[in-house]
């Protein structure tokens, strides 16, 4: 439920222009973060059962605001490699995962509530370290190396870009002269499944007149005598 909410109100800051987007990532990733530590905290720290459940859903609850923190901040500062930033990020996120139940393992031998004190505080740390280097590093903006190749730098990604542009390869036509060949008086070619525009074909006109090729049909099943019903 935190989720949603917290997406449309971090969506609604940027929009208003309240907030900036750097300031709207930090603010909801190391607040969500930052109290889902505190609350790991009382989960370390109490005795009590309903007390620790209410703690630990308290937790939980606040880490979905993280979510319109560091979950999307990829498309913000690179979008053009937002999946390959996503991979890297969540590979490590999840080779933690991994290790975490066998640090957890390790820490519970005895099982006691001592030992579980041990990982709620370790858990807390780990996340007081994120907030904090997160708050200190983060930006919303784009990065300068996201931005696409330049004419000097080298070709762009776009193919259309690279057919019709000013830049030449290998001996392609110079953008004024593609646009001299598309504005002649033949049909723009199509590609692929892109559809011609077939308003650039004069169409042939034919002489025509009504021709009777068949006699119109009759439907006389069940109706008349038997004699004349056809089959």
């Amino acid at each position: 439920m935190v989720v949603p909410v917290g997406g449309h109100l971090a969506d609604m800051l940027r929009k208003r222009q309240i907030l900036t987007t750097t300031a709207v990532r930090k603010i909801f990733n190391c607040g969500g973060f930052g109290l889902e530590a505190v609350f790991l905290l009382i989960v370390g720290y109490t005795r009590s059962t309903v007390g620790a459940i209410a703690a630990l859903t308290i937790a939980v609850g606040f880490s979905g605001f993280a979510i319109s923190g560091f979950n999307v901040n990829h498309l913000d500062i690179a979008p053009r490699y937002a999946s390959i930033l996503m991979g890297i990020s969540n590979g490590f996120g999840t080779l933690s995962g991994m290790i975490c139940p066998i640090v957890v393992e390790l820490l519970t031998e005895e099982e006691t509530a001592e030992s579980w004190q041990r990982v709620f505080i370790i858990a807390s740390c780990i996340h007081f370290g994120g907030v904090i280097f997160y708050a200190l590093f983060a930006s919303g903006e784009k990065q300068p190396w996201a931005e696409p190749p330049s004419e000097e730098e080298g070709p762009s990604w776009n193919p259309l870009e690279n057919a019709f542009g000013d830049v030449k390869q290998n001996g392609g036509p110079h953008y004024n002269e593609a646009t001299t060949a598309l504005t002649a008086d033949q049909p723009p070619p199509s590609y692929g499944s892109t559809i011609t525009d077939y308003a650039y074909q004069q169409q042939p006109v034919y002489e025509t007149q009504p021709e009777m090729v068949q006699e119109p049909s009759t439907d006389r099943y069940m109706h008349g005598t038997v004699e004349e019903r056809e089959y």
